[in-house]
């Protein structure tokens, strides 16, 4: 089975499905077993099987915090863009199938596939988890577990956005804790009564998974913000391997490679050599903006021993709509569970699940409901309308009860 992951902040505008279809695949392993990345156009793409998409910023919070048919003119521009996608590389638009969209917040997760992949899926389970303020999901994480058939196959993958600003590392890896605590799949109801449902509760470590972490995890190349000269030293384009104006040297003060090497975060997840420029944060005016340090803040990471074989790990060119550069993953999978050591974290777990995730989560669901409604009421044209409206009913009320 062919996967290919893809992550990107929307930074909350509507995307032109036609532009993004254009490089869409950029990532997509070739029939010479090489990345579509280069140039050449010599080598011909090999469309995944499986197409998950991580998204964050999907839209304005008014209509993300109520979800729903609000989030329709956002996400359907996404769905437009594989049809535009597969024929662009001479397939028909009908090639994949929507399997499903799911979203907590402003973060969403989406599964495409081929019909014959499709029909592969004897089970989804879907979970979500806010880490913002009150537990929110203006940050958070939003998951898919897939049961697979032919062969059985069990896949999990995550949709993340942690805490923003280079100075912020701790709340990041806290972050990364309440998700790993907090995002809980439940198996279907089986129509009978228990007391006890901790046997039908999974979090995102499994021994039998391979699971796929991708998001904008934000963190970035400094520990505090640039000075206003800093930016003179950004990385160059055209700066050779060896000049130190060269983006790789910059990695050497990536902040999730030293955390996830101190054992802070990502606990037993593994990372492809990071070989693209930093995808955040990207100028209207092309380069980097002057006020953040370029950083790596998109990433895919997958549990270590989910035998993955990976094609390709790069970005994609950034588009006009957003300040940060999508980020993609092609691979393939070993149908055979490669044995991991009993102490792994996908057999010991680092942290334990939240006996309470379910009351969190639905009380951090009525706020973002408040929220929402207070949000659309004074930030969009139809909630200020309906102000408006209520303001000038009300008027015309009590001028005629005073009349």
């Amino acid at each position: 089975m062919n996967i290919y992951l893809l992550t990107w902040n929307l930074a909350r505008n509507l995307v032109d499905p036609r532009q993004l279809a254009v490089d869409f695949f950029r990532a997509a392993a070739t029939n010479n077993n090489s990345s579509s990345s280069s140039s050449s156009s010599s080598s011909t793409p090999v469309l995944p099987d499986v197409i998950v998409l991580s998204l964050q910023e999907i839209a304005p919070i008014a209509y993300a915090f109520l979800g729903g048919h609000q989030l329709d003119p956002y996400l359907s521009r996404i769905v437009e863009t594989l049809p535009l996608a597969a024929q662009h590389h001479g397939a028909a638009p009908d090639l994949y199938r929507h399997v499903l969209t799911e979203t907590l917040g402003l973060t969403a997760i989406m599964v495409f596939a081929t019909p014959a992949a499709a029909d592969r899926i004897a089970s989804i389970q879907t979970a979500g988890v806010g880490v913002g303020l009150w537990d929110m999901g203006n940050k958070g994480a939003v998951g898919v577990r897939m049961a697979l058939r032919r062969p059985e196959l069990e896949l999990t993958f995550v949709a993340a956005h942690l805490a923003p600003m280079e100075a912020a590392v701790a709340r990041r890896n806290a972050d990364w804790e309440a998700i790993a605590r907090n995002l809980v799949f439940e198996d279907s109801d089986d129509g009978e009564d228990s007391d006890d449902d901790d046997d039908k509760q999974h979090g995102i470590y499994s021994p039998t998974a391979r699971v796929f972490v991708a998001g904008d995890l934000n963190y970035r190349t400094r520990d505090a913000p640039p000075s206003p000269t800093d930016h003179h030293t950004f990385p160059q384009a055209d700066a050779p391997p060896d000049s130190p104006r060269h983006h790789s040297q910059w990695l050497k003060g990536d902040q999730l490679t030293r955390e996830r090497a101190a054992g802070r975060v990502l606990h037993g997840f593994d990372e492809e050599p990071v070989t693209f420029a930093p995808t955040y944060k990207i100028s209207s005016r092309g380069g980097w903006a002057k006020h953040r340090f370029p950083s790596w803040c998109d990433r895919i990471l997958f549990l270590e021993g989910s035998g993955a074989d990976v094609h390709a790990y790069t970005s994609l060119p950034a588009l006009p709509s957003s300040d940060h550069a999508p980020v993609a993953m092609s691979l393939s999978l070993n149908p055979k569970l490669p044995q991991s050591d009993p102490s792994h974290p996908r057999n010991r777990p680092p942290f334990p699940l939240n006996p309470d995730w379910r009351q969190r989560r639905e009380a951090a669901r009525r706020t973002e409901v408040v929220v929402g409604v207070l949000a659309w009421l004074g930030l969009t044209w139809e909630g200020n309308a309906v102000v408006v409206a209520v303001v000038v009913g009300w008027a015309a009320v009590y001028g005629v009860w005073y009349r």
